[in-house]
């Protein structure tokens, strides 16, 4: 692959994270009251459980995204380097070392897997397991233009590392 730019870099955010989960919340409250009055099965109690069931996982997602999340990454022709966490750990992935990727796009969130070894099994279609070790990139942290960029870049990447 020919990076005639250099290196490509992505930077996240925390406030990008933080303003999707809010969305799904907001938006699963939403759905969950709909899904409950039109089913005439509305109780106050099965919504109460639904909307602290939602909020909990949420919370979840972005406080293990602040502890492991891919924070930025920087890709060139040899590899990529994944910064993770607070700490922006450094993570290097060799070129040579990618088996595959898996680039999904559902509900209008795009998500990258890198595989190093792993590999996507799709029984059914939409639903996908991933096994063995992989790296996966979400879009959330990320400018969606930016996100674009990269997977345009990957997808190149992937290919030539597959064939060398």
């Amino acid at each position: 692959m020919d990076l005639a730019e250099g290196k490509f870099r992505m930077e996240g955010s925390k406030g990008s994270v933080l303003v999707m989960n809010i969305s799904g919340v907001i938006l699963g409250m939403i759905l969950g009251f709909f899904l409950l009055s039109v089913r005439l099965i509305f109780s106050p109690i099965l919504f109460i459980v639904l909307v602290v069931v939602l909020i909990s996982y949420m919370s979840w997602d972005y406080f293990n995204w602040r502890r492991n999340g891919v924070r930025a990454l920087e890709l060139d022709d040899n590899g990529i380097d994944l910064y993770k966490g607070e700490e922006k750990k450094l993570t290097r992935i060799e070129a040579k070392d990618i088996t595959g990727m898996n680039i999904s796009n559902k509900l209008g969130r795009r998500v990258v897997t890198i595989f190093t070894g792993g590999s996507a099994v799709k029984p059914l279609p939409g639903i996908t397991f991933f096994t063995g070790p992989r790296i996966r990139v979400p879009e959330d942290a990320f400018d969606p233009k930016e996100f674009g960029v990269f997977i345009e870049k990957i997808r190149k990447f992937g290919s030539l590392s597959q064939q060398g």
